[in-house]
Parts: C-alpha cells; structure tokens; sequence
C-alpha cells in the first residue's frame, strides 16, 4: 500500500480498487491530486467564518491602533511553520471595511468585546507616540559638533593667530 500525507491528511492509495482514499475524510477518487483538491476544498468550506474582530496595527506609520475587520477563512494549520505547534491554526484571510481581502496572523486580531481594553491600549500608543515626537524634536534641537570648530579649538593660541592671518 502506497501512503503520502497531504497537509494534516494521510492519503492510502488501494490498489485493488485504483483509488486514493482518505477514511478520515471518505475521500475516495481516482488520482492524488484530485483527493487533494476535494480535501483543500472540503477544509476550505469548514474553515468559513464570518466573525468580525479589531484588527491592532503598532507600526509606527498607522493612522489608528486598531480597525473593525471581518475574519472570513481560517488558514488550515502549516506543519511546516517553525513558530507553529502541530496542527495550530495561526493565520486568516480577513476583509477590511473597505472590502480588501488579506492575509493576518490571528495573534493580532481581538475579540470586538474587548474594545474597552483594546481602546486603553490605543490611549497609551497615542500618547507613547506623541512622546516619541517630542524626543525626536527635542534630538534634533540639540547643538551638535563640527569638525572644523574643534580642530581651530585643539590647536595652541599662536596656530590659531597664524590661520586667522593667512
């Protein structure tokens, strides 16, 4: 019996009847690649959601700290994965109120009943922002040195004169 796995699926193939079979899923066609295909699409059709989540954006460039997105598909487990444990779902496809589709990890997606918590944590990346403006202007306002002042600085009275002169 020939065996192969197919994301979290095995696949046997029975020679005696010429099918691919998966009892976990009762698959049975004829070619591997089509029980891949009816397994992907058979994942796929469990795995629709439609729940909405905020969204929590932290990068420096953000205009909000969070959106309402709506989570459509979860991604089936990547065993593969390095960060992953075996079979932990970790990524979704989402759409934004603007109807745009992507790809997110869900670890950066909150429950919508947590908008309390989650808008105490914006008031502190607002300000935590405005506090790192603040340090960026400050910096900036600081004297900074120049090469020439400090080579006219380190050299004797007499050597200054001369330069002065000439």
């Amino acid at each position: 019996m020939i065996e192969t796995r197919y994301r979290e699926w095995r696949i046997h193939y029975d020679e005696d009847r010429d099918v691919w079979t998966c009892s976990e899923e009762g698959v049975e066609p004829k070619t591997l690649k089509l029980a891949k295909t009816q397994l992907a699409n058979k994942s796929k059709t469990e795995r629709k959601i439609n729940i909405k989540a905020l969204q929590l954006d932290n990068s420096a460039y953000a205009a909000s700290p969070f959106s309402v997105v709506t989570i459509t598909v979860l991604c089936p487990p990547d065993p593969s994965r390095f960060s992953s444990r075996k079979g932990e779902i970790t990524d979704c496809w989402i759409t934004d109120g603007k109807g745009r589709r992507s790809k997110e990890y869900l670890r950066n997606l909150v429950p919508l009943d947590s908008r309390e918590a989650v808008q105490a944590w914006a008031d502190l990346w607002r300000a935590a922002k405005a506090a790192d403006k603040k340090a960026d202007a400050a910096l900036d306002k600081l004297p900074r040195l120049d090469g020439d002042e400090l080579l006219k600085v380190s050299k004797p009275e007499k050597e200054r004169k001369q330069d002065h002169d000439a």
